[in-house]
């Protein structure tokens, strides 16, 4: 009976036990799904931070990539420019060369060269104006007749490269007419003027330089028109430090495509409006840039785009070059330009 009541006492004593047990494994669990619904929160956030770290990176990697870029266009035109510079200070120093050989011909004896510094340069006419241009300006101020000669290893013929002339403008009061040279280059670019302007100023002196530039970069509007912008900035630039006189410029002529030409009236096609929107965006950025940098511009109200109907009975048959008309519009601009510049002050 003893044995009895001690195995009732044992097993009454273990369901206690049990109970406190299962109560505590149920505390445990609660505590472990809070842990898990903690962790899991925790997971997202860091989730969502890792997100928006990989975003800054990639934004980062973006940012380095373009200072990179801009980096390697400076350094390549500081090389171009470089080259200018060496360019022009080997034309400046050719007459110091020649000084030297001629004396050493002369004498029988070796003669030192003299000292640069004692070099004595011969002064350098003076003349007006300068126009640097391409084919746009063949007529103007001056006739320029196309003077064609025969490449032997081509069989075709050929226009020599630069065209230079002397030009003077006659004025109606007593005073001496208006002195200038024009340089063209068919088809030229800005590195093409440039070489000549380097020759130019290494023999002459003007009081006023006036540029014409821009249609033979049209090829090119295809890929983007920053570097035609670039190149003309940096070509005026180059010019106004050259020079140390007043630069003028003359935007970029509209264009006009065959069908134009037989009906003023009709719209414009689809390329030659292309063009003529990226030459209209061209003049109008460099408008800024010729404020700040004291460049004028020579505007023939003319040619005055209009995109809506685009004035072409200025033009040739080849929609780019200037008929009589035109010729005669930018003569008068010319004309005006410098005797007011130099006669009507």
């Amino acid at each position: 009976m003893a044995d009895v009541l001690e195995y009732a006492g044992l097993s009454k004593t273990f369901q206690i036990v049990d109970c406190l047990i299962m109560g505590k494994v149920s505390e445990l669990e609660a505590e472990n799904a809070d842990l898990r619904n903690i962790i899991e929160t925790k997971n997202v956030e860091l989730e969502k931070q890792n997100s928006d770290l990989k975003i800054q990176l990639g934004q980062v990697i973006d940012k380095l990539d373009k200072i990179l870029e801009e980096n390697i266009s400076l350094r390549t035109k500081n090389e171009e420019l470089t080259k200018r510079i060496v360019t022009l200070e080997t034309l400046l120093s050719e007459n110091v060369i020649t000084e030297c050989d001629e004396a050493s011909e002369a004498n029988s004896t070796i003669t030192p060269c003299p000292d640069t510094a004692k070099f004595t340069p011969q002064p350098k006419q003076k003349h007006h104006a300068l126009i640097l241009s391409d084919s746009i300006m063949r007529h103007v101020v001056k006739d320029c007749p196309k003077n064609k000669k025969i490449c032997r290893v081509r069989k075709k013929e050929f226009e020599p490269h630069p065209i230079e002339q002397d030009f003077f403008i006659s004025t109606k009061k007593s005073i001496p007419p208006i002195t200038g040279k024009k340089v063209l280059v068919p088809g030229a670019r800005c590195d093409k003027l440039f070489s000549e302007a380097v020759r130019m100023s290494s023999l002459y002196e003007f009081n006023v330089v006036i540029v014409c530039v821009g249609v033979n970069y049209r090829w090119e509007w295809s890929e983007g028109i920053d570097e035609t912008i670039d190149d003309i900035k940096e070509f005026l630039t180059c010019l106004k430090n050259m020079f140390q006189c007043q630069i003028a410029y003359l935007p970029i002529l509209p264009v006009s495509g065959p069908e134009e030409q037989k009906d003023f009236a009709l719209p414009v096609t689809e390329l030659t409006s292309n063009i003529n929107g990226a030459i209209y965006k061209i003049n109008e950025i460099l408008i800024e840039f010729f404020e700040k940098s004291r460049i004028e511009q020579l505007i023939c109200p003319a040619f005055i785009m209009d995109t809506d109907n685009p004035k072409r009975f200025l033009l040739a048959k080849d929609g780019i070059h200037l008929n009589r008309n035109g010729i005669v519009r930018m003569d008068h601009l010319i004309h005006d330009y410098l005797n007011t510049l130099f006669w009507d002050r």
